[in-house]
């Protein structure tokens, strides 16, 4: 609707926008809801750096901006990231006969041993990277939120999935929570998967030992930043 300000999800693929979509769109209802699809894991592309990494997610807004937007249209940024053991130790990628590598909670399990390494190595530096990014193209609000091990680990508790597997459960996870935002700010809070602390506190507690392959996730902090405001704003109105 005209006058409402974008929030701008960056999400990876198309499974990630069918899963969150409309759910956000209940939540941030004041707002825009929009999504960039990357096509895959900028943080891993080739030749990708922590010196580039800041400028590749300013690209990609501005791919989503075109013509059309300028950063006064913008209220936030939000960027939606699976994590992919990217924090584990190399002693816990191990040798497999495998066609794709295989996530548990403890280990990769991978057929290229040095390439997950150094897939994780990049990963890592590009997050810690964009961790300390506050604003895009210098003024718009930039935050990045983590699925552990990925999103179909986090909302479905199941990983390792084909393509059509993920497609079928993010329809049935879009169906689930049509109308029913309430359960699914429930579920981003509960206990079991909800890192404790504040947004950096989040990022360091994924950051140790094999955390960031367990079922973890710390999007329920930009949910709890929406509702923060919409009290303030009925605060002003009192």
């Amino acid at each position: 609707m005209p006058g409402k300000k974008i929030i701008l999800f960056i999400v990876e693929g198309i499974t990630d926008q069918v899963s969150l979509a409309a759910v956000l769109e209940q939540i941030f209802s004041d707002s825009q809801v929009s999504f960039q699809i990357t096509n895959g894991d900028i943080t891993t592309r080739v030749n990708q750096t922590s010196a580039t990494i800041a400028a590749e997610v300013g690209k990609v807004v501005k791919e989503f901006c075109g013509n059309i937007f300028s950063a006064k249209d913008f209220l936030q940024i939000i960027h939606v990231v699976d994590m992919d053991g990217a924090f584990i130790g190399p002693d816990h990628v191990q040798k497999g006969n495998v066609l794709h590598p295989v996530y548990t909670d403890e280990y990769i399990e991978t057929s290229d041993v040095k390439g997950i390494i150094e897939r994780n190595e990049q990963k890592a530096e590009n997050l810690k990277r964009l961790i300390g990014v506050k604003k895009v193209l210098r003024t718009i609000p930039y935050g990045v939120y983590y699925f552990s091990s990925n999103l179909e680990h986090v909302l479905h508790n199941k990983r390792n999935l084909r393509r059509r597997e993920k497609d079928e459960l993010a329809k049935e996870f879009e169906r689930k929570f049509l109308q029913n935002k309430e359960a699914f700010i429930k579920q981003m809070r509960d206990s079991e998967i909800a890192a404790e602390g504040d947004y950096e506190e989040t990022w360091e507690f994924i950051g140790e030992g094999e955390n960031s392959l367990k079922r973890y996730t710390n999007f329920g902090l930009c949910l709890k930043e929406n509702e923060d405001k919409d009290c303030n704003q009925e605060n002003e109105l009192l």
